[in-house]
């Protein structure tokens, strides 16, 4: 999920992503597993700087359908457990640490359909509003 302004951490998401793959497919025959796990918004000091602005940490918080933000020993978990024999047959896969973060995201998206011609979309991110070119409709690339 990417957002305005964020255009070097979205490539880098996307890098990990797409590096996991590699290296999983190249290691994979080494016996090594390779994962990624990708954390959310997890109350790190990054993150607790919003707690001066209650009102945008509010909406922060809303915006999770767990209804909170992580907790870093959450995503630590998760990364022991690939870690572990017991996930000895996942290889190449990205995880999210998001409390459903990214599941609202793209339920949301696939609701913002396009029409099937080109057009121009309207919505509020962080209250301000920006557009969205619409080349293709969900139809189309399927």
């Amino acid at each position: 999920m990417g957002f305005a302004t964020s255009w070097a951490q979205t490539a880098a998401k996307q890098g990990v992503v797409g590096l996991t793959q590699v290296a999983a497919l190249e290691y994979s025959a080494k016996g090594i597993r390779i994962n990624a796990v990708g954390p959310g918004f997890i109350h790190t000091p990054m993150v607790i700087r919003l707690e001066g602005d209650a009102a945008r940490l509010a909406a922060l918080v809303a915006a999770h359908p767990l209804g909170r933000l992580g907790r870093p020993e959450e995503a630590a978990e998760l990364a022991a457990g690939l870690s572990s024999d017991k996930a000895s047959f996942v290889a190449g896969a990205y995880y999210p640490v998001d409390g459903g973060y990214l599941s609202r995201q793209r339920s949301e998206s696939r609701a913002r359909v396009c029409t099937g011609r080109s057009g121009l979309l309207t919505q509020a991110v962080d209250e301000e509003p920006f557009e969205l070119v619409c080349l293709f409709s969900v139809d189309e690339v399927r």
